[in-house]
Order: structure tokens, then C-alpha cells, then sequence
């Protein structure tokens, strides 16, 4: 077997890898990974690249750069390539592109690439760190993955640890760098103007697992709740309302979380350099906050906007997409589809549905009323009423879907979704998904205007 071919085994799992990295962190996200390789010392030059597909331009013109990657004589030339090569689709608004440091030796070049949906990208808010390069934890997370295969360098490609063949690998660099993101990020909103207090960085160098510990505890038999506001040096100082005589630290778990007991809708917790120093007024303007959503599961956000969520210690966003602003900007662009709508009602309605504890679909059409009349023998038909989010969500516990029109009008639930076979079916996913796949695409090509959310038992949803 030649060289080339016994690396190219490893490379497709180093592929898998990359897709499963960023589906770890949510699997909505509409991105590419991609791997150009070049084996120089073969009579011919091998090269190419391994792709999924999802951009068939980009990948055709990674296949053309992967020829000059054969020819670079070093790693400046490789670099100066990159930059051209790519500099169109970097000022491309639509997408975001992540590209490696290239991996040269004598044997193999590699390039290992990530192109994202730049509107997906940009809800990973990003920060300015003192203390990391890293601005936001897609970056934390990619930034790692890149790092692990830079030590491809010091071994041979075919001798890579079999733990990045396997599929805890993924997630566990997703957690080691999101939380490693998150420490810095506390770290840098507890210091000083111009400095980080040593105190402070021994009180918060496992914040996360703290909070983590804190989020497993219940207390005279309640299950955890409220939040901690943490001051930060760039905002003003938050007014305690109760000041703690001698404030514990995180590591006190059991204390802190006694001390939650204290908190209410209007009352938070305040971290102040490592430290609860009491208790404050709640407020949502420019504050970062913890918040105990419920047992063994915790949110970190600025300003009410979800910086991460975490579940039994492992990063869960994609079990919580309801929080995701691009679900409101997808739904906008499916209800863009008809002449009027009611986001605000639609919106509530199918977050409703999110949150509930067992799957739905809910089915938007154009022309509802019609529909309701072609499924009538396959459905609970009903006079017209409006559709409001605590309805959704006790009919959803009805088997079949509920068909509303675009201003959130109900006109029968429970419908049997019907349509032809198609050869798409996704057999990794229930039969919700893959009936309302098949019924959408059959409406579709009726030229009907139509979209489907479904919901799964654990928060998923997809916009069909």
C-alpha cells in the first residue's frame, strides 16, 4: 500500500472529526470542513481534497489551490496563496472562513479549512480577551481542533492517537475549549482596570466546574434555582442590597447553593473578584449572568443573550436552539414566502412548542383553510381560532400535526401528514421528521406556499 493511501484513511476520520466538532456544538449550524492534502513525493503529485459537499464552488476552487499547494516551495509561498486564493470569499458577507496553519514535512502538506454561515457565526458573540486569543467559543473550540492537528508535525500521520478516531473526541475538545473560553472570559470581567487580582484567578480557575457542582445540588429536597450577576470593571458597580460580612468563594458549594435559596425574579447573587459578596436588584442591562435553569443545567449570558448553556457538564446549546437568534431570522425568511404574517404570535407559539416535553409539527400554509378541506377525513377539523402558544402546546400532545395559516389561524390538528416517497429520507431521524420532509417537499412541488417546525423531546427543532 503506498503511503498516500494508508494517510488517506486517517485523513477521511480527521474529516469526520472536523464535521462532528462543530455538530457538537450545534447541530443547526450550516457549514462546511474541508481537508486539502498534497503528497509530494510521489511520482505524480497526489492531491486534493475532502469536502461534504455543502459548497460546491468553494470546494472546486480549494481542488484548484490544492494544485498550487503542490507546487509552494515553502511555507511563506504557501501562505501568500492562501490569502489570495481565499480573499474572495473572506469579503463575502454570506460566510465566514477559518482556515489552519498549513502542516508541511517532507511527506505530506495539509490545510484544514471551515466555511460558515456568517450570520450563524456572528451569534457567538465575540470578546476582546487580555488573557486569550480566543474572542468567542466557536473560535475557542476550532482554535483547539487546529492546535491538536499542528502536533500531526511531530508524528507520523498514520500513527495519530486513535482517540481522534473516535466520537467522544469531538466532544471532548468542545468542552475543554469552551470552557477554557468561558474561565478567560470571567477571569477578564473580574479583574481590575489594568490588572487580574491573584486572588481572583486561584477563586475562578475552575468556574465552570463549580458551577457545574453548585447546578447537581438540591436543598431540603428543592431542585436548584436563581441567578448570580457578575460584576465586571468595564460596567458600573453593582448596588448590593445585602452585603455578606465574609463573602465565600465558588468552591463553597454547598453554601452557595443555600444561599440561591435567597434569590427571586427580582433579586440575584453578585460575584465580585471570585467572592458572593450578597445580594442585588435584578437587572438585564449589561450584566453577565448566571443562571441555574434547572437541575445539573446552567446558562451564561450578557445581557440576556445566551453566551453558553451547559448540561450535566458538557456544552448542550443544541438541546436549547430556542435561544439561537438565527431560529427568529430563519423564520422570518420562511414567512417571507406570504404577503402577511404574524411573527411576534408565530414566534411565541413554536418556542411554546420547544419547550414542551414531547415532539410536535406545526405546519404553516398559505391557503390553510383549503388544506384543512383536502385532509378533512385525515385530521380533527375545527372552526378558525387563533392560535396562542399555551393552545400549541396542549394540542401537540395530540398525535399529527396542528396546520395553521401565516397569522397563526388554526384550522385542524392532529392531521396525517401525507405525501409520496422520496428518496431523501433521513433514517438517522423519527418518523415526524421524515413524514413532514416528504409532505413539504410534495407541496413544494405543487408550488405551494409552505414550511413546517418540527420539535423533538429533548428541544431540537428543524425549519422544514
Amino acid at each position: 500500500m503506498k503511503l498516500s493511501q494508508s494517510i488517506n484513511i486517517n485523513l477521511k476520520f480527521l474529516h469526520l472529526s472536523g464535521v462532528l466538532l462543530l455538530q457538537d456544538i450545534d447541530q443547526n449550524l450550516n457549514f462546511s470542513f474541508n481537508v486539502v492534502y498534497v503528497f509530494p513525493k510521489e511520482e505524480n503529485p497526489n492531491y486534493g481534497i475532502y469536502g461534504n459537499g455543502k459548497y460546491p464552488e468553494f470546494e472546486e476552487s480549494l481542488k484548484n489551490f490544492a494544485q498550487l499547494f503542490s507546487r509552494h516551495k515553502n511555507e511563506d509561498e504557501t501562505n501568500f496563496g492562501i490569502e489570495f486564493h481565499l480573499e474572495k470569499y473572506h469579503s463575502n458577507d454570506s460566510s465566514e472562513i477559518i482556515f489552519s496553519e498549513p502542516i508541511i514535512n517532507s511527506e505530506f502538506k495539509l490545510l484544514f479549512i471551515y466555511r460558515i454561515d456568517s450570520h450563524q457565526y456572528a451569534y457567538f458573540k465575540k470578546y476582546e480577551l487580555s488573557t486569550s486569543r480566543d474572542n468567542s467559543i466557536i473560535s475557542a473550540v476550532i482554535n483547539k481542533f487546529y492546535d491538536n492537528l499542528i502536533e500531526l508535525q511531530k508524528e507520523d500521520l498514520y500513527e495519530i492517537n486513535t482517540k481522534i478516531l473516535l466520537r467522544h473526541y469531538s466532544k471532548d475538545v468542545v468542552n475543554e475549549a469552551s470552557k477554557s473560553f468561558i474561565t478567560n472570559l470571567i477571569l477578564d470581567l473580574q479583574r481590575d482596570s489594568d490588572s487580574i487580582d491573584m486572588n481572583s484567578i486561584d477563586y475562578l480557575s475552575n468556574f465552570c466546574d463549580d458551577i457545574d457542582k453548585i447546578s447537581e445540588l438540591n436543598y431540603e429536597k428543592k431542585e436548584v434555582k436563581g441567578k448570580i450577576v457578575i460584576s465586571a470593571y468595564q460596567y458600573p458597580k453593582t448596588e448590593k442590597i445585602v452585603s455578606f460580612n465574609e463573602p465565600p468563594t465558588l468552591q463553597n458549594h454547598r453554601l452557595l447553593r443555600k444561599l440561591l435559596e435567597g434569590t427571586s425574579p427580582n433579586n440575584d447573587l453578585i460575584l465580585e473578584k471570585g467572592k458572593i459578596v450578597g445580594y442585588s436588584h435584578s437587572s438585564t442591562n449589561n450584566f453577565f449572568k448566571i443562571d441555574f435553569m434547572q437541575p445539573n443545567t446552567w446558562s451564561l449570558s450578557d445581557a440576556n443573550r445566551i453566551i453558553a448553556i451547559y448540561k450535566s457538564g458538557k456544552l448542550a446549546l443544541s438541546q436549547f436552539k430556542k435561544i439561537d437568534d438565527y431560529f427568529i431570522e430563519n423564520l422570518k425568511k420562511n414567512l417571507n414566502q406570504f404577503s402577511e404574517s404574524n411573527l411576534d404570535l408565530l414566534s411565541d407559539t413554536a418556542k411554546s412548542l420547544i419547550t414542551s416535553k414531547h415532539g410536535s409539527i406545526l405546519i404553516i400554509h398559505k391557503n390553510a383553510r383549503e388544506e384543512s378541506l383536502r385532509l378533512k377525513k385525515d385530521c380533527v377539523k375545527v372552526e378558525p381560532f387563533v392560535l396562542t402558544p399555551s393552545l400549541a402546546k396542549n394540542l401537540s400532545s395530540i398525535d399529527g400535526a396542528i396546520l395553521i395559516d401565516p397569522k397563526c389561524i388554526c384550522y385542524a390538528f392532529g392531521v396525517i401528514l401525507d405525501g409520496n416517497t422520496i428518496g431523501t429520507s433521513n433514517l438517522e431521524r423519527g418518523s415526524r421528521f421524515n413524514s413532514s420532509q416528504r409532505y413539504i417537499l410534495n407541496r413544494r412541488e405543487l408550488k405551494e406556499n409552505v414550511f413546517a417546525i418540527v420539535t423533538s423531546d429533548d428541544g431540537n427543532f428543524d425549519i422544514l
